[in-house]
Parts: C-alpha cells; structure tokens; sequence
C-alpha cells in the first residue's frame, strides 16, 4: 500500500490580510509543518497546491516534495484538489490537508491508525458539530479520482464535490481540527509572524 499526500495552499488569505501560508508554527510554516505531517505519516510523495515562487518561502527542498498550480490559479479547494491529486494517482490512498491546520501533526497520526474499512471511501474526521471535516482527511485515491471525474472544479464546495464519497468517520477534539482564518484564530493558536524566508 503506498499513500501520498496533497496540501492545499492556494487561497488568497482575504480574511488573514497576509499569507497564512507563512504564519510559524513552532519555528515551522503552515505548510510545512501540513507537508512534515504527511511525511510522517508515510507518504512517499507530497504535493503542495500553491504557487511556486510564493512555496519556495514556504516549504523546504525535498525529493518527496513537489510543488504544483491548479489551472486557472485561485479557482477554490476543489480545483486545488484535482491538481494534486492528479500527481498522486498513483498512489492507494493520499492524505489531504488544508495548509491552515495548527494540529495537521495530532489529525494525520489519528487517521493513519484507524483500519480503512472495506466499504469506505474515506476516513474523514467529524468535529462535535457534526461537520465532516473534508479537507483533513484520508481517501481512497481510486474513490477521489471517481468523485471529480465529469464535474467542473472551478469554485464548487468541496462538500457539494465529494459528499457522495462513504464516509468512516472518527471523532476528533475539535482544538486540534481548528483552522486558521483571522489574526484572532493565529492568535489563539500562538502562531508567530512571517516567514521571512525558505526554513532551514
């Protein structure tokens, strides 16, 4: 069984005032800190959904590490996935984080050590709302490919693209299913300014 991932680290910020991507978590960007959290967790490949020049300040160099646009560029999450995840077909299963998730280390570990059942699709963490958390979740590549394939992806919800996908849901303390959207959500998180730079 091989396992890829896909971070996704395209979004404009509009809500932040400047790129989350390159808020520190522990010394560490978000996006790095989503892409060593897939790696961790056993993906050969990972990629990152973002664009290329603004990645170079935001991920490490690494041979496991691609970096990839969807096309059109700021065409939403579900655009994002597919350009992903069209470098990782090949891969059984990808894991599949938004780059804005302090506890991506504590959600990865969860999903990787839960049994994918047989007739699921997909390990998708709930929190206590009740809200499947689509975008820190674990998915049968074959199932995701199948999800997108015939549907446009520009600017669709990615509940709307993937809601028919068989969920195996697990429960998750919502603390670390937290995103980060404003300074006041970096600030609860303690997340530190920008990167001012590619972390050594």
């Amino acid at each position: 069984m091989t396992r890829g991932g896909v971070v996704l680290a395209g979004g404009r910020s509009s809500r932040m005032g400047q790129p989350k991507q390159a808020l520190l978590a522990d010394g560490r960007t978000l996006v790095q800190g989503a892409v060593d959290a897939c790696l961790d967790a056993g993906c050969a490949l990972v990629v990152v959904v973002a664009p290329p020049v603004e990645a170079s300040g935001w991920v490490m160099s690494d041979e496991r590490v691609v970096v990839t646009l969807e096309d059109p560029p700021l065409g939403g999450p579900v655009a994002g996935i597919a350009a992903g995840l069209a470098l990782v077909e090949q891969c059984d299963e990808v894991l599949l984080f938004a780059c804005d998730l302090p506890g991506v280390a504590a959600v990865a570990r969860a999903l990787v050590a839960v049994e994918l059942e047989g007739g699921a699709d997909a390990v998708v963490p709930v929190d206590s709302e009740g809200w499947p958390q689509w975008l820190a979740a674990r998915y049968r590549t074959s199932a995701l490919v199948v999800a997108l394939a015939g549907q446009p992806t520009r600017d669709v919800s990615v509940n709307r693209a993937l809601r028919g996908l068989r969920r195996q849901d697990i429960a998750l303390d919502d603390a670390c299913l937290a995103d980060v959207d404003t300074p006041e959500d970096a600030g609860r998180a303690g997340l530190s300014g920008l990167a001012e730079s590619n972390p050594a």
